[in-house]
């Protein structure tokens, strides 16, 4: 489900549920000004960890999130990205 809803951006992160009204601000845990999918993808500093991980099987290729939400080689990989976060496992938090 999480897959899905990364392609649509309807999805728990907070520059979504920011604009429906489920937490006061976009910003990441992290710091940054939003916590969007290529944030949570690529960028946020949280998960360099699983980050890393995604580099090592998918090479630079794995900074585009085209190819993340696209590639039949990235999928798995992806997927054991979001587990290995359990970002989505967390409840929201309204703040």
């Amino acid at each position: 489900m999480a897959y899905i809803r990364l392609h649509t951006s309807h999805i728990g992160l907070n520059k979504h549920l920011f604009c429906i009204k489920k937490v006061n601000s976009p910003g990441c845990h992290c710091g940054a000004l939003e916590e969007s999918v290529e944030h949570f993808l690529v960028v946020c500093p949280l998960y360099n960890r699983a980050c890393h991980c995604l580099l090592t099987h998918l090479g630079h290729k794995a900074l585009q999130i085209s190819y993340l939400l696209t590639s039949q080689e990235a999928l798995p990989h992806l997927m054991e990205y979001i587990a290995a976060t359990k970002h989505f496992a967390k409840p929201i938090a309204h703040e």
